[in-house]
């Protein structure tokens, strides 16, 4: 019997004429070529299968099987009967990934336990252009645990083995969140992902997407949870050290529902907080909002929800006024204090600051400079790292703490990691004059290594970076908003 292909990848199509061809070219351009790209037409009544089709001529790696409409969680299971590959990986019709992005990850999976492999994501607009938001990989694996509170592990950006997979299939009654559903039956099984720490795929947000059903989405995601939680609990997960209390469970769900509400609010198209409102309303929830977590939500709600950037700059954003009145509304059903409107816009503000303009920021205190240090190899310390080799500085990280493979995560083969901060020091006494670049929760350590040296250094925070730009940037934004607030007669919540 011959052997199959290393990796297959799987698309489910619906009427995917717009951006099919870009998806599977995508696939194409891969740097890993063993390969086969399977496209499941879920009964298409558009131009696509004929894009597919033309495309399948020109490359035999791809294969064409259409059926009836059956939806995403049947066809995707489909494609999964159809896949040939030793690991298998999806792509939505309107997504897109890196060239390198299967050749990262089967090396990221490969003598693994599972054979699984994730990276970080982006969101696109229906224009393939950026929106500023980012998932990177935060951590060195990712199983059940972290699974409970959030899907880290986007469609496009992690493959899996099929003995990963095993018996395993998409619950097809789940609507909606299937994906979410699928990785949770591998997790209480024991299957774990290895991170890549490169953003290795891009999501596209279009205003017709299953993701606006916002109503849908949160009461699918409480379902999925639940299922998770009391299956976890069935198999014992709480003996191994698993947090499976009701209290983390209600905190996962109220995440999620104020996600939804949150985008139902600000694309409402009558102007109002109604469909916010009912989103929560809907699932029974009687919870208070921290101006943290209305700020996230909305970060994320901008994009998802509308395909644009959540970013406040000198002129007011089409989404401003949606948003006011959520929060206010918020404020009136007894969810958050009205004190909370105005921190929350801070919060917002200051997380659509994108973390590579304060690396930038950061590394450009290293013009001039042969070297710089890096302090502390988290997600930010990674990325300071990566920023600072592109300018063409040569770097040292010092890092004591982390883990090997949290530092393996790094994968920068040109990069020197000390565990000493004498070593660090003295280094930095050679190099002359060079920054110190001390990513996310290191400043201790960054004191450890000024300790050990003998004059004084240039340190650089990445938390004091993150607050000169958010300041900027919220002074800006309160200014906009404190017009909207006057043109419209809108005082205290």
């Amino acid at each position: 019997m011959p052997t199959g292909p290393l990796v297959s990848t799987m698309i489910v199509m619906h009427n995917g004429a717009l951006t099919i061809a870009e998806a599977i070219e995508s696939v194409r351009a891969q740097t890993l070529t063993d390969l086969e790209c399977i496209v499941i037409d879920d009964g298409s009544t558009d131009t696509s299968p004929a894009i597919v089709r033309l495309l399948a001529e020109q490359d035999q790696r791809i294969r064409l099987i259409t059926q009836e409409h059956r939806g995403v969680a049947r066809a995707r299971n489909r494609a999964l009967d159809e896949a040939r590959g030793t690991y298998l990986h999806f792509l939505d019709a309107d997504d897109l990934i890196a060239p390198d992005a299967l050749e990262r990850l089967v090396a990221g999976a490969e003598g693994t336990p599972h054979g699984c492999a994730f990276g970080g994501w982006e969101l696109i607009d229906d224009a393939g252009l950026p929106l500023g938001r980012q998932t990177p990989v935060g951590e060195p694996w990712v199983g059940l645990d972290e699974l409970l509170d959030w899907n880290r592990l986007k469609t496009n950006a992690h493959l899996f083995s099929r003995r990963a997979l095993g018996s395993v299939r998409f619950d097809e009654t789940v609507e909606v969140a299937e994906d979410y559903d699928l990785v949770l039956r591998m997790g209480v099984t024991g299957v774990r992902w290895r991170g890549v720490d490169r953003v290795l795929a891009a999501y596209r947000v279009r205003s017709d997407g299953l993701s606006r059903r916002f109503a849908d989405m949160a009461r699918w995601h409480e379902w999925v949870l639940s299922w998770a939680f009391g299956e976890a609990r069935a198999r014992g997960w709480r003996h191994r050290g698993i947090d499976l209390t009701e209290r983390r469970l209600a905190r996962s769900i109220r995440e999620g529902v104020l996600l939804q509400a949150t985008m139902a609010a600000l694309t409402d198209e009558n102007g109002g907080a109604e469909a916010g409102v009912g989103v929560v309303r809907a699932r029974g929830l009687e919870t208070r909002f921290t101006s943290r977590e209305l700020g996230l939500a909305a970060c994320t709600g901008i994009a998802m929800g509308l395909g644009v950037a959540p970013v406040v700059e000198s002129s007011e954003p089409s989404w401003l006024g949606a948003l006011e009145r959520w929060w206010r509304r918020c404020a009136r059903e007894g969810w958050c204090d009205a004190t909370d409107v105005d921190h929350a816009w801070t919060s917002l503000v200051t997380r659509s600051v994108h973390p590579d303009r304060i690396a930038e920021r950061m590394v450009a205190r290293g013009v001039g400079c042969e070297r710089a240090l890096v302090v502390g190899l988290g997600a930010t310390g990674r990325r300071l790292v990566r920023h600072g080799v592109a300018s063409g500085l040569r770097v040292l990280v010092f890092d004591d703490r982390s883990s090997t493979d949290e530092v393996a995560l790094l994968d920068e083969p040109d990069v020197t990691i000390s565990r000493d901060p004498a070593e660090a020091a003295l280094w930095l006494a050679r190099a002359g004059v060079a920054p110190v670049l001390v990513s996310d929760g290191f400043e201790q350590d960054a004191l450890r290594v000024a300790g050990a040296a003998d004059t004084d250094l240039d340190l650089v925070a990445w938390a004091d970076t993150r607050s000169e730009l958010a300041d900027a940037s919220v002074a800006r934004a309160m200014s906009v908003l404190r017009t909207w607030r006057a043109a419209h007669r809108i005082g205290v919540a």
